[in-house]
């Protein structure tokens, strides 16, 4: 009548027998903390407990604490790389006799270790080409009417102003007449305009992320609806910049193709992130596009004023890329182009494997749940 029972079995041998009424709490307390429906009770009556509350004075501790810690983040990210602002291998072109050019180059090597990355050009044709192609930053050229300094204002406005002050001293503290093959627009003459309007494309790029993955559950429709932002928003913003501010020029459609990329870029990007990793991949992709790659991007005055390698690497960010890129589409006809818009491309590549392998892991998880 009765079975053996082991007495390490961890099942109370009391479940094995009817002899308690369901409706006795007490008689019941010790055996249903053993039974397989316990876990499942005691999670819900978790659930239902709510957070855990923690005094008041903790919790404004850690507020401060976190708050400290941001606030450090963002002075170094944003006001160390201005701060230290100086040329570093900035790639120069130097034309001449070869007495002039050599003591050119000595002297530039003199003055500033390591600021200037020389190139010896055959010419002054093959220095303007050089130039022309965004190769260079500019140009010294000796001829027979005596020195003159090619610059490209519409690639960086100090890099041209520096390279002013660098051929006047190289010339006794006498001006040397500048010739400027690519000015910046007429609206905007020391560029600040165009460094201040890329700000509010990538903050508008990292929001339409957040809020579509927040705000929609299907995948597919927050990049649909990403794409659609960027497309509407680059023609948007490009009217603003270029027809009434006046901080950049060149063809309409191809600069509001590169901005609208630059932000889809962006945007599917957390999206990606926030598919495979939840909310951190979120919050992951948010720092690294606003947080790390506005302040490196260059576009104030050129990767190569950065501190390296953190100017280098923040041409391989889509703010930084996206800034190259609309330069060169607005006043180099698109010379310069290639690497930045290959940079756009990898990060909407890899984009989209985050939310294929997403996509996957849901499939082989949604069977195992389903029982």
């Amino acid at each position: 009548m009765f079975e053996l029972f082991d007495p390490l079995d961890p099942l109370d041998p009391l479940d094995s027998f009817d002899l308690f009424d369901p409706s006795d709490r007490q008689g019941v307390s010790m055996s249903s903390a053993r039974t397989p429906h316990a876990e499942p009770e005691a999670a819900a009556h978790r659930a239902h407990a709510g957070p855990v509350n923690l005094p008041p004075r903790r919790i404004a501790a850690l507020v401060a604490g976190a708050l400290v810690v941001i606030q450090a983040g963002m002075l170094v990210l944003f006001a160390w790389p201005n701060a230290r602002l100086h040329p570093r291998d900035v790639p120069i072109s130097v034309s001449g006799p070869p007495p002039a050019v050599a003591q050119i180059v000595e002297g530039l090597r003199r003055a500033d270790p390591g600021a200037f990355k020389v190139h010896v050009a055959e010419d002054e044709a093959a220095a303007r080409d050089r130039v022309l192609d965004r190769k260079d930053y500019g140009a010294l050229v000796v001829g027979p009417e005596g020195p003159r300094v090619l610059v490209a204002s519409g690639a960086s406005v100090p890099v041209a102003q520096l390279l002013e002050q660098v051929a006047a001293g190289a010339n006794g503290g006498r001006p040397v007449p500048v010739d400027d093959l690519v000015p910046p627009a007429s609206g905007d003459p020391r560029g600040t305009g165009l460094n201040s309007g890329m700000l509010p494309l990538v903050l508008t790029g990292m929001f339409s992320g957040i809020l579509l993955t927040l705000l929609v559950s299907q995948v597919r429709w927050r990049v649909v609806a990403a794409a659609a932002f960027s497309l509407v928003g680059g023609v948007c913003a490009t009217g603003l910049m270029q027809g009434w501010v006046e901080a950049i020029r060149g063809p309409f459609a191809l600069n509001a193709a590169v901005l609208a990329a630059m932000m889809f870029a962006i945007g599917v990007t957390i999206i990606g992130f926030a598919a495979v990793f939840g909310r951190p991949g979120m919050a992951v992709g948010a720092v690294l596009m606003f947080l790390v790659g506005n302040p490196l991007s260059g576009v104030a005055a050129g990767p190569q004023m950065l501190p390296q390698p953190w100017g280098a690497f923040g041409q391989f960010l889509p703010p930084g890329a996206g800034g190259s890129l609309l330069r060169s589409t607005a006043f180099f006809d698109g010379q310069g182009a290639a690497r930045p818009l290959a940079v756009l491309l990898g990060w909407m590549v890899l984009a989209a494997g985050l939310i294929a392998a997403a996509a996957l892991l849901d499939r082989r998880t949604r069977p195992a749940a389903s029982p």
